[in-house]
Protein backbone atom coordinates (compact mmCIF):
# COMPACT_ATOMS: atom_id res chain seq x y z
CA UNK A 1 0.00 0.00 0.00
CA UNK A 2 2.77 2.09 0.13
CA UNK A 3 3.22 3.25 -3.32
CA UNK A 4 -0.44 2.99 -4.33
CA UNK A 5 -0.85 6.91 -4.13
CA UNK A 6 1.46 7.01 -6.84
CA UNK A 7 -0.06 3.98 -8.47
CA UNK A 8 -3.48 5.76 -8.30
CA UNK A 9 -2.31 9.00 -10.21
CA UNK A 10 -0.54 7.36 -12.73
CA UNK A 11 -3.53 5.51 -13.94
CA UNK A 12 -5.94 8.29 -13.90
CA UNK A 13 -3.37 10.26 -16.10
CA UNK A 14 -2.91 7.34 -18.14
CA UNK A 15 -6.67 7.09 -18.88
CA UNK A 16 -6.84 11.18 -19.66
CA UNK A 17 -4.09 10.94 -21.58
CA UNK A 18 -6.17 8.01 -23.92
CA UNK A 19 -9.29 9.80 -23.75
CA UNK A 20 -8.02 13.17 -24.95
CA UNK A 21 -5.87 11.87 -27.72
CA UNK A 22 -9.46 9.96 -28.60
CA UNK A 23 -11.06 13.87 -28.69
CA UNK A 24 -8.10 15.14 -30.20
CA UNK A 25 -8.66 12.87 -33.57
CA UNK A 26 -5.26 11.04 -32.52
CA UNK A 27 -7.05 7.78 -31.47
CA UNK A 28 -9.97 6.53 -33.28
CA UNK A 29 -10.52 3.17 -30.97
CA UNK A 30 -9.19 3.72 -27.42
CA UNK A 31 -7.42 1.44 -25.40
CA UNK A 32 -9.04 1.78 -21.91
CA UNK A 33 -9.33 -1.65 -20.46
CA UNK A 34 -4.92 -2.48 -20.72
CA UNK A 35 -4.55 0.71 -18.77
CA UNK A 36 -6.44 -0.66 -15.85
CA UNK A 37 -4.94 -4.46 -16.20
CA UNK A 38 -1.16 -2.57 -16.04
CA UNK A 39 -2.50 -1.23 -12.73
CA UNK A 40 -4.88 -3.41 -11.73
CA UNK A 41 -4.67 -2.99 -7.61
CA UNK A 42 -5.40 0.62 -8.24
CA UNK A 43 -9.07 -0.30 -9.48
CA UNK A 44 -10.11 -3.04 -7.70
CA UNK A 45 -12.68 -3.52 -5.03
CA UNK A 46 -10.55 -5.47 -2.80
CA UNK A 47 -8.18 -2.43 -2.28
CA UNK A 48 -10.88 -0.36 -1.89
CA UNK A 49 -11.96 -2.36 1.56
CA UNK A 50 -8.31 -2.51 2.77
CA UNK A 51 -8.09 1.21 2.53
CA UNK A 52 -11.41 2.03 4.51
CA UNK A 53 -10.04 -0.67 7.22
CA UNK A 54 -7.59 1.43 7.42
CA UNK A 55 -9.40 5.08 7.72
CA UNK A 56 -8.33 6.65 4.71
CA UNK A 57 -11.52 6.99 3.03
CA UNK A 58 -10.10 9.83 0.60
CA UNK A 59 -8.44 7.12 -0.87
CA UNK A 60 -10.67 4.73 -0.81
CA UNK A 61 -13.14 6.29 -2.95
CA UNK A 62 -10.66 8.14 -5.83
CA UNK A 63 -10.03 3.59 -6.38
CA UNK A 64 -13.29 3.10 -5.87
CA UNK A 65 -14.65 5.61 -9.17
CA UNK A 66 -11.73 3.61 -10.88
CA UNK A 67 -12.97 0.27 -10.11
CA UNK A 68 -16.26 1.84 -11.57
CA UNK A 69 -14.88 2.90 -14.28
CA UNK A 70 -13.16 -0.04 -14.87
CA UNK A 71 -16.12 -2.45 -15.33
CA UNK A 72 -17.56 -0.16 -18.22
CA UNK A 73 -14.13 -0.08 -19.93
CA UNK A 74 -15.04 -1.81 -22.76
CA UNK A 75 -18.86 -0.44 -23.34
CA UNK A 76 -16.30 3.09 -23.34
CA UNK A 77 -14.56 1.72 -25.95
CA UNK A 78 -17.02 0.75 -28.00
CA UNK A 79 -19.21 4.15 -27.75
CA UNK A 80 -15.96 6.02 -28.20
CA UNK A 81 -15.14 4.32 -31.36
CA UNK A 82 -18.72 4.37 -33.02
CA UNK A 83 -18.08 8.24 -32.54
CA UNK A 84 -15.27 8.30 -34.37
CA UNK A 85 -16.55 6.19 -37.07
CA UNK A 86 -19.86 8.08 -37.13
CA UNK A 87 -20.37 9.57 -40.54
CA UNK A 88 -22.81 12.88 -40.33
CA UNK A 89 -25.07 13.90 -43.73
CA UNK A 90 -24.43 17.77 -43.99
CA UNK A 91 -25.64 20.21 -46.55
CA UNK A 92 -22.56 19.72 -48.86
CA UNK A 93 -23.01 15.94 -48.23
CA UNK A 94 -21.17 13.10 -45.67
CA UNK A 95 -18.58 14.17 -43.37
CA UNK A 96 -17.14 12.93 -40.22
CA UNK A 97 -18.96 13.66 -37.33
CA UNK A 98 -16.05 15.62 -35.23
CA UNK A 99 -15.46 17.91 -38.41
CA UNK A 100 -19.46 18.53 -38.29
CA UNK A 101 -19.48 18.97 -34.13
CA UNK A 102 -16.77 21.84 -35.23
CA UNK A 103 -18.59 23.49 -37.87
CA UNK A 104 -21.82 23.95 -36.09
CA UNK A 105 -20.86 26.87 -34.00
CA UNK A 106 -18.92 28.24 -36.50
CA UNK A 107 -21.38 28.59 -39.43
CA UNK A 108 -22.96 31.94 -39.69
CA UNK A 109 -25.88 31.49 -42.26
CA UNK A 110 -28.91 29.60 -39.69
CA UNK A 111 -30.16 27.13 -42.51
CA UNK A 112 -27.34 25.66 -42.83
CA UNK A 113 -25.68 25.83 -39.25
CA UNK A 114 -29.28 24.05 -38.28
CA UNK A 115 -28.81 21.16 -40.98
CA UNK A 116 -25.62 20.52 -39.67
CA UNK A 117 -26.85 20.33 -36.12
CA UNK A 118 -29.66 17.67 -37.27
CA UNK A 119 -26.73 15.68 -38.67
CA UNK A 120 -24.53 15.39 -35.77
CA UNK A 121 -27.19 14.86 -33.98
CA UNK A 122 -28.35 11.85 -35.71
CA UNK A 123 -25.21 10.76 -36.18
CA UNK A 124 -24.36 10.70 -32.50
CA UNK A 125 -27.51 8.65 -31.51
CA UNK A 126 -25.97 5.37 -33.23
CA UNK A 127 -23.43 5.25 -30.63
CA UNK A 128 -26.44 5.87 -27.63
CA UNK A 129 -26.98 2.66 -26.85
CA UNK A 130 -23.13 2.16 -25.94
CA UNK A 131 -23.14 5.00 -24.01
CA UNK A 132 -26.03 4.28 -22.12
CA UNK A 133 -24.83 0.79 -21.25
CA UNK A 134 -21.62 2.21 -20.04
CA UNK A 135 -23.67 4.96 -18.15
CA UNK A 136 -25.31 1.78 -16.44
CA UNK A 137 -22.82 -0.30 -15.54
CA UNK A 138 -20.40 2.47 -14.18
CA UNK A 139 -23.41 3.33 -11.92
CA UNK A 140 -24.04 -0.18 -10.74
CA UNK A 141 -20.09 -0.83 -10.28
CA UNK A 142 -20.01 2.37 -8.14
CA UNK A 143 -22.89 1.29 -5.94
CA UNK A 144 -21.29 -1.94 -5.20
CA UNK A 145 -18.25 -0.27 -3.94
CA UNK A 146 -20.04 2.27 -1.89
CA UNK A 147 -20.29 4.71 -4.18
CA UNK A 148 -24.06 6.02 -3.59
CA UNK A 149 -25.77 9.33 -3.50
CA UNK A 150 -26.17 11.01 -0.37
CA UNK A 151 -29.53 9.40 0.59
CA UNK A 152 -30.43 11.89 3.18
CA UNK A 153 -30.16 14.91 1.60
CA UNK A 154 -32.25 13.45 -1.76
CA UNK A 155 -35.16 12.56 1.13
CA UNK A 156 -34.74 16.11 2.23
CA UNK A 157 -34.90 17.38 -1.30
CA UNK A 158 -38.12 15.39 -1.89
CA UNK A 159 -39.15 16.99 1.15
CA UNK A 160 -39.12 20.46 -0.28
CA UNK A 161 -42.23 22.31 -1.44
CA UNK A 162 -42.29 22.48 -5.15
CA UNK A 163 -41.34 25.71 -6.86
CA UNK A 164 -44.26 27.65 -8.12
CA UNK A 165 -45.14 29.02 -11.14
CA UNK A 166 -44.40 32.48 -12.37
CA UNK A 167 -46.47 34.37 -14.75
CA UNK A 168 -44.49 35.78 -17.64
CA UNK A 169 -45.55 39.26 -18.62
CA UNK A 170 -46.67 39.28 -22.56
CA UNK A 171 -43.88 41.53 -23.14
CA UNK A 172 -40.99 39.97 -21.50
CA UNK A 173 -38.69 38.39 -24.53
CA UNK A 174 -37.76 34.97 -24.31
CA UNK A 175 -34.09 34.07 -24.36
CA UNK A 176 -34.36 32.87 -27.34
CA UNK A 177 -35.71 35.82 -29.29
CA UNK A 178 -32.79 38.22 -30.75
CA UNK A 179 -33.42 42.07 -31.23
CA UNK A 180 -32.36 44.07 -34.03
CA UNK A 181 -32.19 47.97 -33.78
CA UNK A 182 -35.73 49.57 -34.69
CA UNK A 183 -35.73 51.23 -38.15
CA UNK A 184 -35.84 54.84 -38.77
CA UNK A 185 -38.92 56.78 -38.48
CA UNK A 186 -40.04 57.55 -41.36
CA UNK A 187 -39.07 53.86 -42.65
CA UNK A 188 -41.42 52.71 -40.14
CA UNK A 189 -44.46 54.85 -40.90
CA UNK A 190 -44.10 54.12 -44.56
CA UNK A 191 -43.80 50.38 -43.95
CA UNK A 192 -46.59 49.99 -41.69
CA UNK A 193 -49.98 49.73 -43.10
CA UNK A 194 -52.66 51.77 -41.43
CA UNK A 195 -55.15 49.03 -40.73
CA UNK A 196 -51.60 47.10 -38.96
CA UNK A 197 -52.63 47.07 -34.79
CA UNK A 198 -50.72 48.89 -32.64
CA UNK A 199 -48.51 46.66 -30.87
CA UNK A 200 -48.21 45.91 -27.48
CA UNK A 201 -44.22 45.51 -26.76
CA UNK A 202 -42.51 48.90 -26.36
CA UNK A 203 -41.19 51.13 -29.35
CA UNK A 204 -37.83 51.65 -28.58
CA UNK A 205 -37.48 47.91 -28.74
CA UNK A 206 -37.05 47.46 -32.61
CA UNK A 207 -37.92 44.23 -34.57
CA UNK A 208 -38.02 41.10 -33.72
CA UNK A 209 -36.30 38.17 -35.21
CA UNK A 210 -36.70 34.54 -33.63
CA UNK A 211 -34.66 32.36 -33.56
CA UNK A 212 -36.32 29.03 -33.20
CA UNK A 213 -35.56 26.92 -30.39
CA UNK A 214 -34.67 23.68 -32.45
CA UNK A 215 -31.72 25.68 -33.88
CA UNK A 216 -29.96 24.09 -30.85
CA UNK A 217 -26.55 21.68 -31.68
CA UNK A 218 -25.49 19.33 -29.07
CA UNK A 219 -21.50 19.23 -29.20
CA UNK A 220 -20.13 16.71 -27.62
CA UNK A 221 -17.29 16.73 -25.49
CA UNK A 222 -16.22 13.60 -24.60
CA UNK A 223 -13.73 14.12 -22.01
CA UNK A 224 -14.92 12.33 -19.05
CA UNK A 225 -18.16 11.19 -20.71
CA UNK A 226 -19.58 14.93 -20.80
CA UNK A 227 -21.14 17.29 -23.47
CA UNK A 228 -22.32 20.94 -23.92
CA UNK A 229 -24.88 22.21 -25.34
CA UNK A 230 -23.86 25.89 -27.59
CA UNK A 231 -27.21 27.21 -28.64
CA UNK A 232 -26.62 28.07 -32.38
Amino acid sequence: MDHLAGEVDALAAALDGERFRHVAGLEAEPALAPLFAARGRAAHRETVAALRARGEDALADVVAALRAERAAAEDEEAWRAADAAAVAQGPDGPLPLSRALLLVPREQDRDRRRALSRAAAQALAGAGPRREAAAEVRARARAEVGLVPDWKRVVEADQLEPLKAVPVRPTAVPACVALSPPPPAASRSSTVPESAPASTGSASAGAVTVVPATAVAVVWRTWKLGFRAVSV
